[in-house]
Order: structure tokens, then sequence, then C-alpha cells
């Protein structure tokens, strides 16, 4: 019982640093499409719409932080390991994330956007459903230089045809910073290649 209390009291910090700290991260997603280009696990293929130039606006709390994207060498890489059935009968996708900078990471959050085609043959938009501070399957946050973090998610498709991918908002170590009092600064984003469940398991 006070291990859940004193768990719920640290969510609820986690939250209140969020709304009033521009390095505590808790985000919210804004109305703006989700930027970059979405490929499948077999060929990369552009969605056409499907792009927003960096930097772009975020809600976060009450506030609006400014999202960029680090060149390709340094950003975050996002890669599906592999597919795995969860203890509630659903499936989930195993992701890791590896950090190729200089300097460690602090990944502020995760979300998971589904696709969905129009009958029109609009270009596909990318709906949140999924918009949180790092939960099931992170130990920790921070990604140091050359590490990597695996993690689960749960897959929101209802058909093999349905495809998502997971977005990754993260703030790097700034120089001269060292633990335990580590500063973390820049609103960054990585996104993951769109994956879709295989028929069979």
């Amino acid at each position: 019982m006070k291990t859940q209390v004193f768990y719920s009291l640290a969510l609820l910090c986690l939250g209140l640093l969020g709304a009033c700290s521009r390095d505590s991260r808790v985000g919210y997603e804004t109305s703006k499409p989700a930027p970059t280009t979405g490929t499948t696990l077999t060929q990369e293929t552009a969605l056409s719409g499907d792009s927003t130039t960096y930097p772009y606006d975020l809600w976060i709390g009450r506030a609006v932080t400014r999202v960029e994207q680090e060149p390709n060498a340094s950003r975050l890489k996002i890669e599906l390991v592999r597919w795995s059935q969860n203890p509630y009968g659903g499936s989930d996708a195993i992701f890791c994330a590896t950090n190729p900078g200089n300097h460690p990471v602090l990944v502020w959050n995760v979300r998971q956007q589904v696709s969905f085609a129009h009958r029109d043959g609009a270009a596909k938009p990318w709906e949140t459903r999924e918009n949180d501070y790092p939960g099931r399957g992170w130990s920790h946050s921070t990604i140091p230089a050359g590490g990597s973090v695996q993690f689960p998610m749960l897959s929101p498709a209802k058909t093999s045809k349905t495809e998502w991918r997971v977005c990754l908002l993260y703030s790097r170590e700034l120089a001269g910073s060292h633990p335990p009092s580590s500063r973390f600064g820049g609103d960054f984003e990585s996104i993951s290649p769109s994956v879709r469940e295989p028929d069979e398991q």
C-alpha cells in the first residue's frame, strides 16, 4: 500500500514539474499534424502530405514547446525488434531506441500514432492514440551515449492492414553537465518506421 501511494505521489510530482519546468517533460499533442514521413517494414514509402517542417509547436501543459529534429547522425534511432504476445492477450511490438550521439538523452514523451486512409484517396493522417511519460518497459528514461533501451508498445491494430508508429520526444544532456546534476536542453523528436501487425504470430 505504501509503495502504491509513493508511486502515485511520484507521478503527480513529475506532472507538476512538467507544467512549470522546461527541462521536466510531460507533453501534450497539438492540433498540428505529426511531422516526418512514414515507412513500412519492407520498403520506405513516403506518405505524401505527411510532413511538417521543423521546428513545430507542441503544447506542454499550458505552454508551447518548439520541437526540433537533430541531424540524422545524432538522432535517436528507433527500430522494431520483434513481436511478442503479452500476458493480457494482446500483441506487443518490441522497439529498440538507440542513442548514437555523444551525450546522453532524456526521453520525456512516448506517443503511439495510427494511420487511417481516406476513402477519397487523400493523404493518410496520423492520429495520436497514446501520449505519455515513458511507462511500461522503461526502467529508466535516460539513454547514455551509445546505449539503447528496449520497450514494448501494445498494438492498436484491428487488422494487419493498420499502420502505426512510435514517436519519442527527448532532450540531450548539455555540455559540461554531469550526473548526478545532469541538465538537459533542447526538445527533439524521432519517429519509428511504420509497422503492421503480422497476419500470423
